[in-house]
């Protein structure tokens, strides 16, 4: 999360630069959905937070590098 949620941020804002509030904001987000999601979904249950965070924000970043690897920045 602490890698991904800039990221969103950035794309969310349009801003180049590091934007520490969004970012903070985006994260904040982030968490209270994860929770919300091991509470509610029966798959989920017992379900640690930070292993819901974890895989989502490596989902989310390895989507970001596929992308860019594909445009050719990388």
């Amino acid at each position: 999360m602490s890698l991904t949620a800039p990221q969103i941020a950035r794309r969310t804002t349009g801003v180049p630069g590091p934007n520490l509030a969004v970012s903070a904001l985006v994260g904040a987000l982030l968490l209270v959905a994860a929770d919300l999601v091991v509470q509610q979904v029966p798959a989920a249950e017992g379900l640690p937070v930070g292993v819901l965070i974890m895989a989502l924000g490596g989902v989310y970043m390895g989507y970001l590098l596929v992308r860019e690897w594909r445009r050719g920045v990388l």
